[in-house]
């Protein structure tokens, strides 16, 4: 669970940006993207095969 330290005179939208820098650092949203649908193995494989070869 993620937990966000409000001070007492701090508006909404920075709120808002806390959460969702907090978010990103956890890579919360990229996990729930990833989980979305099934993939088998053999394309988690491939796929992150793929990923290795576009980093180097």
């Amino acid at each position: 669970m993620i937990t966000i330290n409000i001070k007492e005179n701090e508006n909404f939208e920075t709120c808002l940006r806390k959460f969702k820098k907090t978010c990103d650092k956890l890579g919360i949203i990229s996990e729930c993207k990833s989980r979305k649908f099934h993939e088998k193995p053999s394309t988690k494989r491939k796929n992150s095969k793929s990923s290795k070869k576009k980093k180097k």
